[in-house]
Parts: C-alpha cells; sequence; structure tokens
C-alpha cells in the first residue's frame, strides 16, 4: 500500500508518506505501531479508519474492503477530544445522535459506561478532574475519566 500527499502550493510536487506497507493483523491480536514523528503512524491509523483512501494498493478488514469510514470501526486520540459542555454520558451519546440512532441503541451508552468504569461519573463534565481510587480504595494513581469516556464514545 501506498499513500502521498500533493504539496499545498504546487499539486505536481508530492511528499510521500507510506510506500510498500503490508500489514496483516489476526482476529484478537493487540498491535502497536511505534516509530518516530512524521513516519506514516497517524496516515496509517487514517487509512485504516477509512478517513484517507491510499494512492496504491487496497486496504481490507475481513471480507470488507475499506473505502469509506464505518460505524464499526473508529480511532482513540491521545488527547480525549470530548465536548467539555457535555457530561460523560451525554458525550458517549454524541456519536449515536449524530448517527440517527439514539433511541434504539440507547441501552449501550450503559454498557459502555460500565465496560470502560465510570458508573459513578455519567453526570461528571470533562472538566472535573475526577480520579477513581487506587486498587485498594485509598488514593492512589488513579486514571482520569477524559480518557475513558474519549473511549466508550
Amino acid at each position: 500500500m501506498k499513500k502521498d500527499f500533493p504539496a499545498p502550493d504546487n499539486p505536481d510536487i508530492h511528499t510521500q508518506a507510506l510506500d510498500g506497507v503490508t500489514l496483516a493483523v489476526e482476529a484478537g491480536e493487540l498491535v502497536s505501531i511505534v516509530g518516530p514523528s512524521g513516519c506514516g503512524k497517524s496516515t496509517l491509523l487514517r487509512l485504516l479508519a477509512g478517513w484517507n483512501r491510499p494512492a496504491l494498493g487496497e486496504l481490507w478488514i475481513g471480507a470488507e474492503r475499506i473505502t469509506a469510514p464505518h460505524a464499526e470501526r473508529g480511532l482513540v486520540f491521545q488527547d480525549p477530544n470530548l465536548f467539555p459542555w457535555l457530561t460523560v454520558r451525554r458525550n458517549i451519546q454524541a456519536g449515536l445522535i449524530a448517527r440517527g440512532v439514539l433511541q434504539e441503541k440507547r441501552h449501550e451508552v450503559d454498557d459502555f459506561i460500565r465496560l470502560v468504569g465510570l458508573e459513578a461519573f455519567p453526570n461528571a463534565y470533562p472538566h472535573q478532574s475526577l480520579r477513581r481510587h487506587g486498587p485498594e480504595g485509598g488514593p492512589g494513581p488513579g486514571t482520569d475519566q477524559s480518557s475513558q469516556s474519549s473511549v466508550a464514545r
């Protein structure tokens, strides 16, 4: 697979982002993409999400060719990218609202809240730096709820 980008001021000049990339991941495998800044990690993830198209080659998940974004694929960014004016619950509902499926999938919101361990914080806002307690129940390193909310969304 290959991906390049035209220069903003000259469409005849292209910057190569990826060239000769082949990746096969089995179901259930966990893969990390590691490399220096500018090596194409984000470009590869955007291609897999269907946000960009390769200049050469194809991307597949199972028997499905990736040609556009799809609700079954998504990215979790390093920064949470939450709506600061919405609660945990409303941030998780945002994607369902945008897709017009909130009514039939409303029950999934509570499932996702439980899945990421935020059942005590569904009405908290991202700016409220709520932290979960450590393993013994006392103060501990904890986890910021914004990252978990972003994963659930």
